[in-house]
């Protein structure tokens, strides 16, 4: 392809409500055919409720030297077992780093989450009263930070979700933070996260409630026709990740609005439905940044009933899987083994996806950080 202006280029295409998704994706191959290497950077934060629970399923055996952590191994044998909660994970082990021993001690002896203290590390007020879940951030979270950094451009800054026990509306404030004083919410209503992240297109007049490859074909066919095959052959790449979203669509379309009550509703499908949404959004450069919440904020009320992932285990009689934060430790490891290897399986998805996506001489995981950690240290008591 020839070296061309990218805003003439653009504005010659005529997009029309396909934009949206296409112009970021459109911009990028330019650089690419201009010989400019990929400016993209991507992060994903993924935060847990109810602890890591270290000593049970983070640590590997053979690096359990010291229970307290008062003299961490700094450089493990690279040979150690992969944790069994993090096996989905095992094919990139050679990219992951576990971190076991970091310290962010809290002044509150509340002891079910940190709050927005576990992105942010500020301590909040003591006393009796000071409740983490009504207090507001003391100051900008990791997250929004690296957002600030790498989403300038982008048409949202970050993609917040996540799920929980209880629904208090389509978003709440628990972990994520703008600043002092500034939470930044969270969805926990896919159809809310929907409408936010698609809503511009509805309001052009494409219906994103169906397919949204065949509701921006015409956009799709004008810009690969104005490609050259090696660009046209990279736009594949990123329609995929559309296309993949369009078959989950069911996810979308079955789940429940938050107000109304749902005895067979599924955290399962709710936050895949909206992980796949967010990697669309992820994939064409929508954002740069994903955050998602899995029940963090106190654990008794919010942490996660899962209704689908205890199939097969002992606690399919039960129903459902939650964090038995005060069962004994046998059955806490088997059921927060699971959860956690359930989250890995999520984060397995991001890598995939953007493993799937060539950009320059690497894949767009290349250029990617994924984090997962808790908002309440290693247990369900967390000090």
């Amino acid at each position: 392809m020839p070296p061309i202006a990218r805003r003439s280029f653009l504005e010659k295409l005529g997009l029309g409500a396909g934009a949206f998704l296409l112009a970021p994706v459109a911009r990028s191959l330019v650089r690419e055919a201009r010989g400019a290497p990929p400016a993209r950077k991507r992060a994903v934060f993924f935060l847990t409720g109810n602890g890591l629970h270290h000593d049970l399923v983070f640590t590997p055996p053979e690096l359990r030297t010291d229970p307290e952590l008062t003299a961490p191994i700094l450089d493990g044998p690279r040979t150690f077992t992969w944790p069994a909660a993090f096996a989905p994970l095992a094919p990139w082990r050679s990219r992951c780093l576990l971190v076991d021993g970091l310290t962010n001690r809290s002044k509150s002896t509340q002891g079910h989450t940190a709050g927005y203290a576990a992105l942010t590390c500020r301590t909040w007020p003591t006393g009796p009263n000071a409740s983490r879940e009504s207090i507001a951030p003391a100051g900008i979270s990791i997250d929004q930070l690296v957002a600030e950094s790498i989403g300038a451009e982008t048409a949202f800054r970050s993609v917040r979700f996540g799920i929980q026990n209880r629904g208090d509306g389509p978003q709440v404030s628990r972990v994520f933070a703008f600043g002092d004083g500034r939470p930044a919410p969270h969805y926990i209503d896919p159809k809310a996260l929907h409408a936010d992240l698609f809503g511009g297109m509805a309001a052009a007049g494409v219906d994103t409630r169906g397919r949204l490859l065949g509701a921006i074909a015409g956009d799709v066919k004008r810009l690969q026709g104005a490609l050259a095959g090696p660009e046209r052959a990279k736009l594949d790449q990123y329609l995929a990740a559309i296309e993949q979203y369009d078959r989950r669509r069911e996810s979308v379309a079955t789940c429940r609005k938050v107000a109304a009550p749902a005895p067979s509703r599924s955290v399962e499908v709710e936050l895949e439905a909206m992980l796949e949404m967010g990697l669309v959004a992820l994939a064409c450069g929508v954002t740069n940044v994903l955050c998602i919440s899995a029940g963090c904020g106190n654990t008794h009320t919010t942490f996660p009933k899962y209704t689908r992932i205890h199939q097969g285990t002992s606690f399919e009689a039960q129903g459902f899987v939650t964090h038995e934060g005060h069962s004994p430790d046998a059955v806490q490891k088997e059921a927060r083994t699971i959860v956690t290897r359930y989250h890995a399986s999520l984060l397995a998805r991001v890598v995939e996806a953007l493993s799937s996506i060539r950009e320059g001489d690497g894949t767009a995981f290349d250029a990617s950080a994924l984090l997962y950690l808790s908002d309440n240290a290693h247990q369900h008591h967390s000090r």
